[in-house]
């Protein structure tokens, strides 16, 4: 593993990677409860969100331009706004129309699309930072050849990606995460089981 710069280090406190946090994430008060009231409790919300607290407090996105893949009703994206971070959130358009009924402030900053599509069109390093939880999983590695590429375009610095590999494997796209790591992405992205 090349050696991590300040931006990949933050990155990999934010999403837990260094395993090395004094007196662990216990200590950050959940946070998902006031961001997305739609959300029951669940360890996966909590510890998201708690590594998002932490990364921010870190300075690690604030004022970034990030774009969240996959994200759903855009409670995350709201958060990382909440907390100085330049965020947009991108998924079809169900899921958003919920979150925009939750939190119509937030309708510029959700984008409708799919992102298969929608990522080869930006320009190169458009983003400072691409990331996602449980949507490269969904994906074919077919799908997986054209996004890839496009993301990597797309990404200025960081890629941070959550797979769940305990999803079912008749629906979902089932790699270990030294698979998953060994696709063609940029150097320094961060692949992490949910």
């Amino acid at each position: 593993m090349p050696r991590l710069t300040t931006t990949d280090f933050n990155t990999a406190r934010f999403f837990g990677y260094d395993g090395n946090m004094p007196g662990g994430y216990g200590l950050y008060q959940p946070v998902h409860y006031s961001v997305n009231p739609a959300f029951s409790s669940s360890p996966e919300n909590d510890a998201w969100y708690r590594r998002a607290q932490k990364f921010i407090e870190s300075g690690g996105l604030v004022g970034r331009k990030i774009i969240e893949l996959g994200c759903a009703w855009g409670s995350l994206v709201r958060y990382l706004r909440s907390l100085g971070a330049n965020a947009y959130g991108l998924d079809l358009s169900w899921p958003i129309s919920q979150g925009i009924a939750l939190w119509p402030e937030l309708e510029p900053y959700l984008i409708v699309a799919d992102a298969r599509t929608w990522i080869t069109t930006q320009k190169k390093n458009s983003w400072d930072a691409v990331i996602s939880r449980g949507f490269l999983d969904c994906l074919t590695d077919a799908e997986l050849t054209t996004l890839i590429p496009a993301m990597n375009n797309a990404c200025k610095f960081q890629q941070v990606h959550i797979i769940d590999q305990s999803d079912d494997p008749e629906y979902y796209n089932q790699k270990t995460l030294a698979q998953w790591r060994a696709l063609p992405f940029m150097a320094g992205t961060i692949i992490l089981d949910e």
